[in-house]
């Protein structure tokens, strides 16, 4: 079985650069977050995707990206992603009613020029990172929501040794993931120990974040150890796939 690596896109800007260009990308991404989109690409908007999407095509590696409504790629990003196998879905964040849900996959779907077939949602319930963040973590009413949109999976944010996925007609509920980040982490598993689990026939969900990839050595050195230990890595779509032909 594979790794499946699904990639959350959760920030607009990250701070690097000059001091002054930190300062400046912090501002606008608190703004993104908290109160309105300013998605300037000359100051840095999505860099760190960019950046990410180009390490993995050097790589030969497919991965399931998703996108807040504050993280839009622009057309030719979309495309550019789409065009080299990667898979783009919706990442929650704000949504408290079915509404909000479908107002938020609408535009994914618009801005990426793609139908999304599965979504993650921001954060465990553990904290509120803006004023716009639905922060509590509610994963059977997200399946619920994803059954009546006809989507075909919901990946969430659970952490066991053990991870499980629960098939319900023609949707999948992937409970459980495994985060890159050593910080994020509340198992005692090394990237190594998950890759050899994969590699004895169980599908793993590993996730990692651009913004940690680009400012820490340390998660770029996990992912890059993971992935020189991992035989497959997939998209959701095409894990769900395979087991459904």
């Amino acid at each position: 079985m594979p790794v499946i690596l699904r990639v959350d896109c959760d920030n607009g800007y990250i701070p690097v650069g000059s001091r002054v260009s930190r300062v400046v990308r912090l501002a606008l991404n608190y703004l993104n977050e908290n109160y309105f989109s300013p998605h300037w690409r000359a100051l840095g908007y999505l860099a760190h995707l960019e950046e990410f999407v180009d390490y993995l095509v050097d790589k030969g590696v497919k991965a399931s990206l998703f996108l807040k409504y504050t993280t839009l790629p622009s057309r030719a990003l979309a495309e550019r992603m789409v065009g080299e196998g990667f898979e783009l879905g919706l990442h929650l964040f704000s949504a408290r009613t079915y509404s909000e849900f479908l107002e938020e996959l609408r535009k994914v779907e618009r801005a990426s020029s793609t139908k999304v077939y599965g979504f993650t949602k921001h954060g465990d319930g553990l904290l509120r990172t803006s004023r716009k963040h639905a922060w509590r973590y509610e994963p059977r009413k997200y399946v619920e929501w994803g059954l009546r949109a006809g989507l075909r999976y919901f990946a969430g944010n659970e952490q066991s040794p053990v991870q499980v996925f629960e098939k319900m007609d023609s949707f999948t509920y992937f409970h459980h993931v495994y985060y890159v980040e050593p910080w994020h982490r509340r198992v005692d598993q090394s990237v190594v120990e998950i890759a050899e689990k994969a590699s004895s026939g169980l599908p793993i969900v590993v996730l990692v974040h651009p913004c940690n990839w680009v400012l820490s050595s340390n998660v770029r050195r996990e992912l890059e150890l993971l992935l020189s230990k991992t035989s497959r890595v997939l998209t959701f779509r095409e894990f769900l796939k395979g087991i459904n032909s």
